[in-house]
């Protein structure tokens, strides 16, 4: 009895193996990684800028100083066209250097933040993005803690003295009267390329950064998706209200206080979901994502379905009924010879 049960077991396994192998590797899949892809942020830009060198044109003024060489580039920066800093010497040191529309009182014109966009094109950086400011009245820098990457990103500082390392004056005289504000440039000691790009003064009292994350990254139709903005936040502030726009239509469904919300589609398409943030200053940001709502493909041996493939939710399913004659015969024999080798190995 236990020899016929186990030969049993064993002619099943063999089926199963069959059948899970013949399907999985017929299976057609167009997923996007959506779970690793929707929590990477590229801040915008959304605020009233002060004064701002976008570099759309030329290098608006612009030069390098120490041993690099400012080069303008029509296209490739954040967006568009960019400030390229070139340094061939070791051991030195190179900063971008900004025009004089960037100086003057900065106290008296309400500056908040400084910002810009870095990129470095070599490799191993390993010091931290600077900014540095000067005047008769002394010298101060900001150390962002941040290593430049190959990618674009932004570096946001605040005009507050307690985050600024004053090496020369006082921070009133300083920012009174900045006669030098410089952009860093110089992320190791050997020759390096750095891109610069959207330097700009603000002048508000807090600056928003919309963000949100969704799961699960590919939903199906009908699926319950949780929208996470939890992620959101405010320089110099704090977020009041989130808002939903769920087909990017200018028009937000939904607002609420809490950053956590759900939403779903009935149909298979591509969402463009929008978040509006607001600050307690009443500032806004928003940041738009895409949904992709999607049913996977499954491989059909045989069958009829939408030729050889057809959609359902999730599962894959093997259609004897459709199968031709020539298949069925050589399952029946292969089922046949598993049969024939159980019984000789367990009787």
């Amino acid at each position: 009895m236990r020899k016929s049960w186990l030969k049993k077991a064993f002619v099943c396994g063999i089926i199963m193996l069959f059948v899970g192998t013949s399907v999985v590797t017929g299976i057609s899949r167009n997923i996007q990684n959506n779970e690793l892809g929707n929590n990477e942020k590229s801040i915008t830009k959304h605020f009233d800028a002060f004064i701002t060198s976008d570099f759309e044109n030329d290098l608006d003024g612009w030069s390098a100083i120490g041993d690099g060489v400012a080069t303008w580039i029509e296209s490739g920066g954040n967006p568009g066209g960019w400030m390229r800093i070139e340094d061939d010497v070791q051991d030195h040191y190179a900063w971008a250097k900004a025009p004089s529309k960037f100086l003057g009182d900065w106290e008296s014109l309400g500056i908040t933040y400084i910002s810009a966009d870095v990129e470095e094109l070599s490799l191993n950086p390993y010091e931290p993005f600077d900014f540095e400011i000067s005047g008769p009245g002394g010298t101060a820098d900001y150390n962002s803690g941040i290593i430049p990457t190959t990618s674009w990103q932004i570096i946001l500082a605040p005009l507050q003295e307690s985050a600024w390392n004053i090496t020369q004056g006082t921070w009133e005289d300083i920012i009174s009267n900045v006669t030098e504000f410089l952009v860093d440039a110089e992320f190791n000691n050997g020759q390096e390329k750095v891109g610069i790009d959207n330097v700009i003064l603000y002048n508000v009292p807090s600056i928003p950064v919309a963000n949100f994350i969704f799961t699960p990254g590919t939903p199906l139709p009908n699926q319950t998706i949780t929208f996470d903005a939890s992620s959101s936040f405010a320089f110099g502030g704090y977020i009041t209200l989130y808002e939903w726009d769920w087909n990017n239509d200018g028009t937000y469904e939904e607002n609420h206080i809490n950053p956590i919300t759900t939403h779903s589609w009935t149909s298979e398409g591509n969402y463009s979901v929008t978040l509006r943030v607001t600050d307690n200053n009443s500032i806004t940001d928003v940041i738009t994502r895409i949904v992709v709502v999607h049913i996977p493909n499954i491989f059909y041996v045989g069958g009829s379905g939408h030729g050889n493939y057809t959609l359902h939710s999730g599962c894959c399913v093997l259609h004897i009924e459709g199968m031709s004659f020539l298949v069925i015969v050589l399952l029946v024999l292969t089922l046949r010879y598993l049969e024939v080798v159980a019984t000789s190995y367990f009787d």
